[in-house]
């Protein structure tokens, strides 16, 4: 199987490498766009942004599109596993897809215009609180909200696996309800791990979700359950 996987990638390793290229120099001319959104929707009016390097700001660009290209090359291999295996997916495996999808989206919404304001201003305020001018690298604000965004909407994808767990039998509902105090405790000690809010604020507004969405997830299992019974 890993050698007819290789000979697969050798295959379409030439228009694998041109997709890459094509999507690097596509991301990087927008990559302008993605730090001017978010300068424009999550700095502080308090704080200014700076280039500490004369390469800083390149680097950056860099930066934004590789990680994009790579993210976007991922989802083309997957297409083309699925493909190159004649894999079908079903009703159910669209359920799924759709449910993991739509709590991707609503893990970066919430993140990006919720957790992420909220968490950058209160640690502008502690700065500018002290007396000390807030003045961020462009670089180190805007790989921040990259990867305390890509964190926070990684972590809304639990609920639909805790979910297919327990339809398949790998997790009884009733364990899950008999264990949900270390499932609140781990999630309040994820969440004060990730957040860099030294405030119990961006904790809570990330760990609520979750808990609620834990709860949610073992309701609509237990009502499956009973249908199938």
């Amino acid at each position: 199987m890993l050698y007819r996987w290789l000979v697969l990638l050798r295959r379409h390793m030439y228009v694998l490498l041109a997709a890459a290229a094509v999507l690097f120099f596509a991301y990087y001319y927008l990559a302008g766009t993605i730090v001017r959104e978010i300068k424009a929707s999550l700095l502080p009016s308090e704080a200014k942004l700076i280039a500490t390097g004369l390469m800083e700001y390149v680097v950056l660009k860099l930066q934004i599109a590789a990680l994009l290209t790579a993210v976007t090359l991922l989802v083309l291999v997957a297409l083309l596993a699925v493909r190159y295996t004649g894999y079908s997916p079903g009703i159910k495996s669209l359920l799924w897809l759709t449910a993991s999808a739509a709590m991707l989206l609503a893990g970066f919404v919430l993140t990006y215009r919720l957790l992420l304001p909220q968490t950058v201003g209160i640690l502008t305020l502690l700065t500018t609180r002290a007396g000390v001018m807030a003045y961020y690298t462009v670089g180190q604000f805007v790989m921040f909200v990259f990867v305390t965004a890509l964190l926070f909407t990684l972590c809304f994808l639990l609920p639909v696996l805790i979910a297919w767990l327990a339809v398949h039998g790998v997790v009884s509902v009733d364990t899950l309800k008999r264990r949900r105090r270390h499932f609140y405790l781990a999630t309040v000690t994820l969440t004060a791990i990730i957040t860099a809010d030294p405030t119990p604020v961006s904790q809570l507004m990330l760990s609520v979700p979750m808990i609620l969405l834990f709860e949610l997830t073992l309701l609509l299992v237990s009502v499956m359950k009973r249908l199938r019974e």
